[in-house]
């Protein structure tokens, strides 16, 4: 199965303009944690999958949404930012 899916590119490029450069880092991050990675459609939202789904992405009129799906397996903690709160994996 291929890593990168076209159909991600095509969801992402008909996302709010505020919301493309967002989900588009997220993308990137998520291959650069793990090059295992693959990338399909479910739900009508992108989802990245390794042995099941592991994060998935969406985009809103005025906000995106990160769901991690195997959570509490990872450590994490909150970064704090002026306009949104991320979670960021240490």
């Amino acid at each position: 199965m291929e890593q990168y899916d076209s159909r991600v590119d095509a969801y992402i490029g008909k996302s709010a303009a505020f919301a493309q450069p967002i989900l588009k880092y997220i993308r990137e991050i998520a291959h650069e944690a793990s090059p295992l990675l693959t990338e399909t459609i479910k739900w009508g939202c992108p989802f990245f999958e390794y042995k099941g789904p592991v994060l998935s992405i969406a985009a809103f009129k005025q906000h995106c949404g990160i769901n991690l799906w195997k959570a509490s397996l990872l450590n994490v903690r909150r970064l704090p930012s002026a306009s949104f709160k991320l979670f960021a994996v240490i």
